[in-house]
């Protein structure tokens, strides 16, 4: 691809935009947020080359590797968590006083109270046909209204 500079620069500008929005609508996460992050270079400071030695240099050592591992581990059960209430939303089951958590990959745990107009075995069994649902703890109870 053949691009001026100026150009490039619009292009990253414009895709940092959209995965900015992504990630304040979807996660709630505000990446400017520096704790969000094990590591910031300044590059500005440092200059490139010395920059990306650091980097490769952080990369090949065990305790980055076993972090990616925990990062990569706890993004799977956001996005598990994510389709699970997005399933529950979409299926119009009021969310309001049902805790839906992701303790492990595949496992989806429900405590607190399901919509009276639905039965516990009916939400258990909507949260195990999303996709990388592999078993559901169900600790909820159907709200009290159910029984009037």
């Amino acid at each position: 691809m053949n691009i001026s500079p100026d150009t490039a620069l619009t292009m990253i500008e414009n895709r940092d935009s959209e995965l900015k929005a992504f990630m304040e609508f979807s996660f709630q996460i505000d990446w400017n947020d520096l704790t969000l992050y094990d590591l910031v270079i300044n590059v500005d400071k440092l200059g490139i080359d010395a920059a990306a030695e650091m980097i490769v240099n952080l990369a090949e050592t065990d305790s980055i590797k076993e972090c990616s591992l925990t990062a990569l581990e706890s993004m799977e059960k956001l996005s598990l968590l994510k389709r699970v209430e997005a399933a529950v939303m979409k299926d119009n089951i009021n969310p309001q006083e049902l805790h839906i958590e992701v303790p492990q990959p595949g496992v989806v745990k429900l405590t607190g109270l399901i919509n009276p107009m639905r039965t516990v075995a009916g939400v258990t069994e909507l949260i195990k046909s999303v996709p990388g649902v592999q078993k559901v703890i169900c600790e909820a109870e159907r709200h009290p209204l159910a029984k009037m």
